[in-house]
Formats: C-alpha cells, sequence, structure tokens
C-alpha cells in the first residue's frame, strides 16, 4: 500500500466513504486561498517599509538595539532574502500538494484530511527549507581582510539556541507517536480495533514521515551551528546570533508540527478501525479536532514567552552596548 492509498483511505473514512464534487472543490478552493496569501505576504515583503517594521519589530523581541546602518541594513537584508526563500518554499509546496491532489483525485474526498496531512507538511517543509538554506548560504556581517573580528571564547550547542522543553519536544512527540503505533497494533490483535482499517490508514506513513523530519532537522542543524559567525564586534555576533536562533526555532516547530500530525493520524486511524469494527462514527466527529487542537498547542510554545530570547540568555545575559553619539552612528 502506497502513502497515497493511505491518504485516500483516510479521506474516504473521514469524508463518510463517499467521493463528492463539493468536497474536491473544497480542496481547490483551500489550496487557492492559501496561495493568495503567501502572494500577498510576498507583496508586502517587497516593501521597504515593511521591510524597516520587520527589523525593528524583531530588535524589541531579541532585545538587541540597531546602533548604526550597517547592523539595520544586513538585519533588513536577511529578512527579506529570508521571507522570499520561505515564501517560494511554501509556494513549491502548495505547487506539490495539488500535484498530489491532481494525480490522485481520491485523496480529495476529504477536505479537512488533505490540508492537514498533505498540504500543511508540504508546505511548512517548503518553508522551513527556504529559511534554512538562506541561513546556510549568506553570512549575516562581512568583514574585511584586515579588520578586526570578533572570536566566540565557546563552542555553541543546540540548547545554546532552544530552551530544553522546545529541543526535546519532537523526539518527545513522535515517541509518544510510536506508542499510540504499538497501542493501536495491541487493539488490533485483540479485536478491539479493525487491524486492516488502521493499517489503511496515513498513521504509520505520518510516523515514517516525522522519523524523518527529525532526522533531517537535527542534520541541517548541525550544518548550522557548523556555519562561520563573521563579526567585527559582539554586537553583531549576538544579532547573528539571533537570526541562527530563530532558523533553528522554525526548524523544530516544523519537526514537532509533524511529529503531531503522526500522534493526529495514528488517533484518527484508531478511531477508524473503531468505527469499522463496531458502526460507530468516533472518526468523523473527532477526527479534525485530533489535528486542530495539538497544531494550535505547538505553534503557541514555539512562539510565546522566551522562545525567541532564550539565545539571549544562553550566550549573551551580560551584554552591554555602548550607544555610538550621531558623529559616529551617521
Amino acid at each position: 500500500m502506497t502513502n497515497n492509498d493511505a491518504l485516500a483511505t483516510t479521506a474516504r473514512s473521514v469524508s463518510g466513504g463517499q467521493a463528492t464534487a463539493f468536497d474536491s472543490g473544497l480542496v481547490w478552493i483551500t489550496l487557492g486561498a492559501i496561495a493568495v496569501v503567501v502572494l500577498i505576504a510576498l507583496a508586502i515583503s517587497l516593501r521597504p517599509s515593511a521591510r524597516r517594521t520587520a527589523v525593528y519589530k524583531f530588535s524589541t523581541t531579541i532585545q538587541l538595539p540597531i546602533i548604526n546602518d550597517q547592523i539595520e541594513a544586513a538585519a533588513e537584508r536577511r529578512i527579506l532574502h529570508r521571507t522570499r526563500a520561505t515564501i517560494a518554499g511554501a509556494i513549491v509546496g502548495l505547487l506539490a500538494t495539488a500535484a498530489v491532489v491532481f494525480f490522485n483525485p481520491d485523496i480529495a474526498n476529504g477536505a479537512a484530511t488533505v490540508i492537514w496531512l498533505v498540504a500543511l507538511p508540504l508546505t511548512l517543509m517548503g518553508s522551513a527549507t527556504g529559511s534554512v538554506l538562506v541561513a546556510l548560504r549568506e553570512s549575516l556581517f562581512h568583514t574585511h581582510t584586515n579588520a578586526v573580528r570578533v572570536a566566540r571564547p565557546i563552542t555553541v550547542t543546540l540548547s545554546d539556541y532552544l530552551s530544553p522543553v522546545r529541543l526535546r519536544l519532537p523526539a518527545a512527540v513522535v515517541l509518544v507517536a510510536g506508542v499510540l503505533n504499538l497501542v493501536a497494533f495491541t487493539l488490533g490483535l485483540n479485536q478491539v480495533i479493525d487491524t486492516e482499517t488502521f493499517l489503511r490508514s496515513a498513521a504509520l506513513p505520518m510516523l515514517v514521515a516525522a522519523i524523518f523530519a527529525i532526522v533531517i532537522g537535527r542534520t541541517l542543524a548541525r550544518r548550522l551551528l557548523a556555519q562561520p559567525q563573521p563579526a567585527s564586534s559582539e554586537l553583531e555576533l549576538a544579532w547573528d546570533d539571533a537570526f541562527r536562533a530563530d532558523t533553528l526555532r522554525g526548524l523544530w516547530m516544523f519537526g514537532a508540527v509533524i511529529a503531531w500530525l503522526a500522534i493526529a493520524a495514528s488517533g484518527l486511524g484508531t478511531l477508524q478501525g473503531l468505527d469499522a469494527l463496531h458502526g460507530t462514527t468516533w472518526s468523523l466527529g473527532l477526527g479534525s479536532q485530533l489535528f486542530t487542537w495539538g497544531y494550535l498547542a505547538i505553534l503557541l510554545t514555539f512562539s510565546i514567552g522566551q522562545a525567541q530570547r532564550h539565545f539571549r540568555f544562553a550566550l549573551w545575559p551580560d551584554l552591554v552596548v555602548d550607544e555610538p553619539d550621531s558623529a559616529d552612528g551617521s
């Protein structure tokens, strides 16, 4: 059974087993709406005023000042390139989703399932990949050959950029997904659910996808940590750390989201197996809820609190910046 077969089975179960033009149309409308939002975001990112606003908002969030034009220009350039790459990756993900739906129309029978298990993972994967590629290909600052360069006295690790909870969350969530799959197999062996229905669901493919996402994320993170950070002052190095931390935060959030989708797919597959054996409709009532609330919880976990400032306390707790006078800052 292919991954598309599993998604089609899940979609048919969620939609009640009947293919409808409404479901297919809803999928295409949703993809179109997402594409419009992405293109609007791209148009906004091209406006210089929007980029400057983003720079100063980021400065406030990470609690690092902008004391000269060089820092402002470097931050604005990175935000522009990262935004463009992220949006380009999202568009590639949407196109890939459209191709999957076009060549496998059966999976469009369950619109919500297609959005959660196809569109969201592919779009997030494209966005995260674009952001990481920019960080790997570009240095935030460029120093001249004879210029003074700041050397870091320590070797940084992932724990310097991500809090312990966020650092371990993707692996913990995917572990739970694996346990739930084992529980489902056990229930099947005891004839509590229909094992064949569970195996036809998207549970196992999503578990494999989650493990793959976490492994790839770790690999990219190691490459990112090995990247040189040319800087002529501690403040420039701290700004470089800020963007590195933000890239890693996005990468880990992607892994956590895919891991949660694996949990939700396992739960949905279990409910489908229960429905198939006992004639209930649990998967219809709880299917979408399994995806929605966990996804929102992960977004909040990686967005609130000190999510974007952990590096500040780990690497630069005592950073003091001397504000230049107007002559130096011009």
